[in-house]
């Protein structure tokens, strides 16, 4: 059975996100959900409509990215 719980090192998140607006936080944790719940690769359509145009979240989701 798949673990219900990730790692989450919170120094590590606030750093990385500490440039992010608090709109964009929120995105980025729901992609982080998204990937921890389907196995890493989030659906490119539902990647789309969260990120949108935003190039700061895209590029933390590069491999998502590379389909867009």
């Amino acid at each position: 059975a798949k673990d219900p719980a990730f790692l989450f090192y919170t120094s590590d998140f606030l750093t990385g996100t500490m440039f992010f607006s608090n709109e964009q936080v929120g995105i980025y944790i729901r992609l982080l959900c998204a990937q921890h719940q389907h196995g890493a690769m989030i659906e490119e359509k539902a990647f789309n409509s969260l990120v949108k145009d935003d190039e700061l979240l895209g590029q933390n989701f590069i491999s998502a990215m590379a389909d867009r």
